[in-house]
């Protein structure tokens, strides 16, 4: 019996050993940490859009809320798309008017430019 025994606890010792290799430790960060740390970056921009896409409605005049659509906000750089070049055009000079100074004021982000693409 004992015999087994002795088996059994050197069995168990070689299982820790390797188990030691394998197994990380606690005090070690896993993946989870850094996807968590992205995940909060990306909702940061989201709502940082969103907030630039909502006070771009409430700024255009009614003339360009049918013909331009809000693309994206990076780095402080609204673009906007216009439906054709004669839209951009005015939409340019609404914007070099004073329509830019009023978005960036309305916006809750920080707005530095608003670039328009046809």
């Amino acid at each position: 019996m004992s015999g087994q025994k002795a088996k059994d606890d050197e069995a168990a010792a070689r299982v820790e050993r390797v188990q030691g290799y394998r197994v990380r430790p606690d005090r070690e960060p896993g993946v989870g940490a850094e996807v968590d740390r992205l995940t909060r970056g990306i909702r940061r921009r989201t709502d940082a859009e969103e907030a630039a896409a909502d006070a771009w409605e409430a700024v255009v005049p009614d003339e360009f809320s049918e013909r331009v659509v809000f693309v994206h906000a990076k780095r402080g750089v609204v673009t906007v798309k216009a439906a054709d070049a004669g839209v951009r055009y005015r939409l340019e000079a609404w914007l070099r008017g004073g329509g830019q100074a009023t978005y960036v004021g309305v916006a809750k982000t920080g707005v530095k430019s608003v670039r328009v693409v046809v």
